[in-house]
């Protein structure tokens, strides 16, 4: 069966991830007055719409939440990624934990590394969660 996404649903999501991530990066220095422009390829908004659109509807229990849990180390490497779902309408839908699996690599695979966290002049490992609503 062919993936079928929803293009509006990414447009808004990469939409208000580019938003909370450019705010995010202004608090901690990393703004384009910095001289260092991301490409779409270095972009996570971007990244993580690409990362949406690879996802198999067919393979989860639509409509659904999935909760996107990942961490990023001292060295801005995107590590430990874990997906929490929880279903809207379907109690008896079961998710194949291989599907899982392949996502977690996938994720890895397709976020960028970002510019690490620093906390008291020290580099710290950061743990983020983003809400993304499947439909």
């Amino acid at each position: 069966m062919a993936n079928k996404t929803n293009p509006i649903r990414t447009v808004i999501q990469i939409a208000l991830l580019g938003l909370f991530f450019s705010c995010a990066s202004r608090k901690n220095g990393n703004n384009k007055q910095s001289g260092t422009l991301l490409t779409p390829q270095e972009s996570f908004s971007v990244s993580l719409g690409h990362f949406v659109e690879k996802i198999d509807d067919s393979r989860l229990c639509s409509p659904m939440k999935m909760l996107v849990i990942f961490s990023i180390d001292t060295t801005g490497t995107v590590s430990d990624p874990d997906f929490k779902f929880s279903n809207f309408m379907i109690d008896s839908c079961f998710i194949d934990s291989s599907y899982i699996d392949d996502l977690k690599k996938d994720f890895i695979i397709t976020i960028p590394n970002w510019k690490p966290n620093v906390l008291s002049d020290s580099l710290t490992k950061v743990r983020y969660s983003i809400p993304i609503t499947m439909y």
